[in-house]
């Protein structure tokens, strides 16, 4: 491989890898607010909880 094709390529995968440890980050985030949603509309402090 040329090795200009070499630097091009590292550098795709920099970004390839902070893309998806974004996706994962985002991901993660989604995940948790959606557990805490169910839990909150499974948990009998509701009711108390909301003004």
């Amino acid at each position: 491989m040329e090795p200009e094709l070499q630097k091009h390529r590292k550098t795709l995968v920099i970004i390839s890898a902070m893309t998806f440890a974004q996706n994962v980050r985002i991901g993660n985030s989604i995940g948790v607010n959606a557990m805490l949603d169910v839990y909150w509309r499974l948990s009998p402090f509701e009711a108390s909880a909301e003004p």
